[in-house]
């Protein structure tokens, strides 16, 4: 059996001696996007769920050394900031699943706009508000519940949306929440209807700041399904991802 042996001569690569721009575009690679499920369920089945991007904002690279820490931090935490589009995904494989998803939506929405109001907000937080709206507006079995991690995962999402629609987003520019529905049900009449009855939400709610920033595209796929027309009239319709875009900003 032969053993691989490192030879004395050989070097560890030395990161730091690369010019600054070149270790800024290493970084600028680091920002990717981690995916979590959020599962709203009702008598313990599940009602709707939503896979929600989070960028991770400290990568491995600030464990090295100090002086990367330093030099990364605050370029990373800039990036994560003004790159970071909030983005959801959301399989839909049927007009009924397609139809309960604005219920979700709204509630994300809605702790996006407290987190813009008092400056961020906590899973403990996100869980109060919603237990204190669900116990006035349902009762006994008809309560939605949540799982803990839940809670975390919305608390962190809502402060990256509230940050970025505050300090980035372009009331012109289609750059605010993105929404990527994949899947069977996805037609020019169903996202339509989709559209419509969010939208009726989102101005129910006084959630028209956050609801003018929400996209919704179709999510790129191999084969199979339909895809929306693409002179379906609407301005909250952003059209098809295409594969390059959907594996670099979305995977």
């Amino acid at each position: 059996m032969e053993v691989a042996t490192t030879s004395s001569d050989q070097n560890p690569f030395r990161f730091l001696d690369l010019p600054k721009e070149l270790r800024l575009m290493v970084y600028e690679h680091l920002v990717t996007p981690r995916h979590y499920e959020v599962q709203m369920r009702y008598k313990d089945r599940l009602y709707c769920s939503a896979i929600l991007l989070i960028p991770d904002r400290s990568p491995p690279i600030h464990a090295v050394c100090r002086s990367i820490y330093g030099e990364a931090s605050d370029f990373l935490r800039n990036l994560t900031l003004t790159h970071a589009v909030p983005r959801i995904i959301a399989e839909v494989d049927s007009k009924s699943a397609l139809n309960r998803l604005p219920e979700l939506m709204i509630r994300i929405l809605k702790i996006s706009q407290r987190a813009r109001t008092v400056g961020g907000i906590s899973a403990r937080g996100v869980q109060y508000i919603w237990n204190s709206h669900d116990s006035q507006q349902f009762s006994g079995d008809k309560v939605p519940s949540f799982r803990k991690q839940d809670f975390k995962t919305l608390a962190c999402f809502a402060n990256l949306t509230a940050q970025y629609i505050d300090h980035v987003f372009m009331p012109w520019e289609p750059q605010g929440v993105q929404v990527a529905l994949h899947g069977k049900a996805v037609s020019s009449s169903n996202i339509q209807e989709f559209l419509s009855i969010l939208d009726g939400w989102v101005y129910s709610r006084g959630l028209d700041a956050l609801g003018q920033a929400i996209t919704v595209y179709e999510a790129h796929r191999e084969s199979g399904g339909t895809q929306v027309e693409e002179d379906m009239s609407s301005e909250d319709y952003g059209g098809v991802i295409d594969k390059k875009t959907w594996e670099k900003d979305w995977m």
